[in-house]
């Protein structure tokens, strides 16, 4: 396999494709990949609770752990091992907000610029 640098883009309508709906659990790349889709591609407000919103960057997924665990078909313990590789690696920090987390991208510009 060639290690051309570069990159491709993938639009976020991958996700209506019949090959990201297959009801099996992802493997540790296509987490990646769906935390790349998922994150904010501009900063935006987002409601949080009845009485507060916060500012969600560019490079930012904020969601549960629940929620991701569903999403991949995995446990929270594995989303959260998971979590904790993607940390170790410098590739997100995380940040608990209300109840959820906040994954920040560390290299989302390179990936999206």
């Amino acid at each position: 396999m060639a290690k051309d640098k570069g990159w491709v883009k993938i639009y976020r309508q991958i996700w209506e494709s019949a090959i990201w709906q297959v009801d099996e659990p992802f493997d540790r790349r296509s987490a990646w990949i769906d935390l790349v889709l998922m994150a904010n591609h501009e900063d935006k407000e987002k409601v949080i609770s009845v009485s507060d919103t916060q500012k969600i960057r560019r490079g930012q997924v904020h969601c549960s752990t629940k929620f991701l665990a569903n999403r991949w078909n995995w446990s929270k313990g594995k989303v959260l091992r998971y979590l904790a590789l993607l940390k170790s690696a410098d590739m997100i920090t995380t940040q608990r907000y209300n109840g959820r987390t906040l994954i920040t991208l560390i290299k989302y510009s390179d990936f999206q610029s």
